[in-house]
């Protein structure tokens, strides 16, 4: 009898033991854990804010915090898939695909054909969940091709991006985010048409026109402090939903510096764009019930504007070498859309 009763709790212990360990498993990720039976019904902490404050990047939404293993993240920027805990793969899903269909959308469309190949891999550096302090970076290759009326105006590199971003207080995420991307010298297949004497020359100024407008998405140099602050939530009592709705106000500074150069032995044509802005957006997320891993899903929905100056230089440029160039507009509107999903 004794050797039962020992044997008993032994299996309770072991149960017990082996439940905690799944729960800390879990949980190892710092999300919250959302049950049908246990919604958020938490007191009111102000007027707007009526569940406890969380920043995008504790939810993965942020560009400060990479995806996590088998989960895949897509935005309008890039795809980002999880492969192991830290490290991912991804790349521009939605420019690629879209480069050969702007034939038929693009108001801006000359002719001729267009493509892209941008993809990298990145590791998350540091993901600090009781610090909330997030930081990763990225490296890849980038290759832009437009062909027009027999002229073939390419270039290609490596792109680099690292992110960081802390939450300051409670409500309050702030970032740094860097980017660069190093080309080598833009070619063309007809050199001489560069000179603004040359009779193809109004074919090449509109083809790396075209070609420039293209790669403002990709700039040389990039450096933005994103800040979000949520503004309101509510939770389960008012939506019905399993976890809450929040809405962040989303300000940006930036710089930008793109630069184009066509460099030959007898002819160079380099021009610079450099702005400075501001993002102004509201941005609005959910997130699904984290207690499995598996089926996991969050979205995010940001609408806005870009304000920003834009200055033209040429340097080392040769004395009839010319391009007509579109400078960015000082106001844009700015629509980002993603979703992430846990395999």
């Amino acid at each position: 009898m004794k050797l039962i009763a020992f044997n008993k709790i032994n299996l309770v212990g072991l149960t017990l033991a082996i439940s905690s360990s799944a729960i800390a498993q879990s949980n190892s990720d710092g999300r919250p854990v959302y049950t049908p039976n246990d919604k958020i019904y938490s007191k009111t902490i102000t007027p707007l804010l009526k569940s406890a404050p969380r920043s995008l990047a504790a939810q993965k939404l942020a560009p400060s915090s990479f995806p996590d293993e088998a989960e895949i993240l897509c935005s309008y920027d890039q795809c980002t898939f999880g492969l192991t805990r830290g490290l991912v793969l991804g790349g521009d899903v939605f420019g690629m695909a879209y480069a050969p269909l702007r034939q038929y959308f693009d108001p801006n469309w000359e002719s001729g054909d267009l493509y892209l190949i941008d993809v990298f891999g990145g590791f998350q550096i540091l993901r600090d969940v009781d610090n909330k302090s997030f930081m990763n970076a990225q490296i890849g290759y980038r290759r832009i091709s437009y062909s027009n009326n027999g002229n073939t105006i390419a270039d290609q590199g490596i792109s680099l991006k690292v992110n960081y971003s802390a939450q300051i207080t409670p409500v309050f995420l702030f970032g740094i985010s860097f980017a660069t991307y190093q080309a080598n010298n833009a070619t063309t297949t007809d050199s001489n048409s560069i000179l603004t004497s040359s009779t193809n020359h109004a074919n090449f100024s509109k083809s790396a026109g075209y070609f420039y407008r293209i790669s403002q998405k990709y700039p040389t140099y990039q450096i933005s402090l994103p800040g979000d602050l949520e503004v309101a939530n509510w939770g389960s009592e008012d939506t019905g939903l399993i976890a809450p709705i929040r809405v962040y106000a989303h300000v940006e500074p930036f710089y930008i510096q793109n630069n184009i150069n066509f460099v030959y032995d007898n002819i160079n044509l380099k021009k610079q764009e450099q702005n400075f802005g501001i993002r102004v957006a509201g941005t609005s997320s959910f997130e699904s019930q984290q207690g499995d891993k598996a089926g996991r899903y969050a979205f995010l929905c940001s609408l806005g504007l870009d304000v920003q100056t834009s200055v033209f230089s040429s340097t080392n440029t040769s004395a009839n070498a010319d391009a007509d160039l579109p400078a960015r507009n000082w106001i844009s509107p700015y629509v980002n859309i993603a979703a992430s999903w846990q395999f």
